[in-house]
């Protein structure tokens, strides 16, 4: 670790703080310092026991071709959703983990190639969303130009034991 870095980030009380684990993941999160794209794939190919692909591997997250995406659900002032995006030189399967916090609750997602292909193409739009209502329960999209991807929804049993 760069301890100048840190010296510089963090106020001097909490140089000398002790933290249990949780402790420490909770004051890192909260400033936003945690990469949760690592954390999820880190998280899903232990659950899955499959291993990682090396670190910016093309191609795909797992050694078994999968891809992970993590979403936190975001909300606007007229619409609440989550979004995945990031689907170029991709080929496999999408795990996709949503987390919505009003209500707390995960969501798992299994979204084929398929599905997500369209969105790889130059000039196409690069993201597809998730969409909530304002309490935070699921919902389709209103317009249907948006894919709905609550028909790729699939429990935590499945998720994490899927095999491509």
């Amino acid at each position: 670790m760069n301890t100048e870095l840190f010296n510089k980030a963090f106020h001097t009380e909490d140089h000398t703080k002790a933290y249990s684990l949780q402790e420490a993941m909770n004051f890192f999160w909260n400033k936003n310092l945690i990469n949760v794209g690592e954390l999820a794939e880190q998280a899903i190919s232990k659950s899955c026991g499959v291993k990682q692909n090396k670190p910016n591997a093309k191609g795909s997250d797992l050694l078994d071709g999968s891809e992970i995406k993590y979403a936190t659900v975001f909300y606007d002032r007229r619409v609440v959703y989550a979004t995945i995006g990031g689907f170029k030189n991709k080929t496999g399967t999408i795990r996709g983990w949503v987390y919505e916090p009003v209500t707390g609750k995960n969501y798992f997602f299994l979204i084929p190639h398929s599905t997500y292909n369209q969105y790889t193409m130059s000039g196409k739009k690069s993201t597809m969303k998730i969409w909530f209502d304002k309490h935070g329960l699921p919902r389709s999209p209103t317009k249907n130009t948006h894919t709905d991807l609550w028909v790729h929804e699939t429990d935590k049993d499945t998720f994490f034991n899927f095999k491509e």
